[in-house]
């Protein structure tokens, strides 16, 4: 083999490596790292809607307190098959 034959061959071995590299590189981290980043979002979303819907009800509550008071008696019990009001 002489010398251009050689570099031709360490050239092709080498482009080679690297291309096996890369795709094993893409499979042992890139693509769980994504997959956990893709994972992590969701959740964080999932988070923020929660949030707001929280503090929606938060500011809900005191309105619901007054329709509370407003609904009914404070001495109104309710018992199934009762018919006497009062």
């Amino acid at each position: 083999m002489n010398s251009r034959e050689r570099i031709l061959a360490i050239g092709v071995l080498s482009v080679f490596v690297l291309v096996g590299g890369f795709f094993l590189v893409q499979a042992m981290f890139l693509g769980p790292l994504q997959k956990k980043s893709e994972s992590i979002a969701m959740l964080q979303d999932q988070i923020d809607k929660k949030t707001a819907r929280v503090q929606e009800i938060q500011t809900e509550l005191p309105s619901l307190d007054r329709w509370r008071a407003l609904s009914f008696p404070a001495t109104w019990t309710h018992r199934a098959g009762n018919t006497n009001v009062g």
